[in-house]
């Protein structure tokens, strides 16, 4: 309901109860009955007014903040424990700190959690990632090689065609087209049906034409 001095807050505890119980309750304290008609059917996005779209936005990134806030928080009681619980909050807290657009604060969640748990191939995927949106691309190269020496398998949440098109889109960036053109069929060696891949190369490949 707002924010309180320390010595203020109060803690309170929650219970469920039926419907029933809650209408007995409303009554008892002079409330109206909830109306519990079916919701409207959900408008589709393509014909919702731009205002209604625009406050769903709003929603969402309330929503972001209130999560992002917990996750704080929790971090703060975790103190300097180093465990996997604590890395992964700093994870979460990295993308949603990305999903507001808080790309330092993002960046520097990432590496907080891969510092706490650097086992995760899928978190350094990340941080590479969160590296080379900020546009230092030599560093994002050297984080994306180690990556390629580390082993990569189906529990790791990243493949090595995904690391390939990761090089890609940075030789892309750095306007390195054959370089960008031969991650791509790296790639694509490693999965011949690679989506991103094939449509790197094809980019690179029009490029150098």
């Amino acid at each position: 309901g707002g924010l309180l001095a320390e010595h203020d807050f109060r803690p309170l505890s929650l219970s469920a109860v039926s419907a029933a119980a809650a209408s007995s309750l409303r009554r008892s304290w002079g409330l109206a009955a909830v109306d519990r008609r079916p919701a409207a059917s959900p408008t589709p996005a393509s014909a919702a007014p731009r205002g209604a779209r625009s406050a769903d936005a709003g929603r969402r990134k309330v929503d972001l903040w209130n999560e992002l806030l917990d996750l704080q928080g929790r971090i703060a009681e975790a103190g300097s424990r180093r465990t996997p619980e604590v890395a992964s909050l700093h994870h979460r807290a990295a993308e949603l700190q990305e999903a507001l657009g808080n790309k330092d604060q993002a960046l520097a969640a990432f590496e907080k959690a891969c510092a706490l748990d650097p086992l995760r191939p899928a978190w350094s995927m990340d941080l590479a990632l969160a590296v080379q949106r900020k546009g230092d691309l030599p560093r994002a190269e050297k984080l994306l090689d180690a990556l390629l020496r580390t082993p990569l398998d189906a529990a790791s949440g990243v493949t090595a065609a995904d690391v390939h098109c990761a090089l890609a889109e940075l030789f892309l960036r750095q306007g390195d087209r054959p370089k960008a053109h031969d991650a791509a069929q790296r790639a694509l060696a490693a999965d011949p049906r690679h989506a991103a891949a094939l449509r790197l190369r094809e980019q690179a490949g029009r490029s150098q034409k």
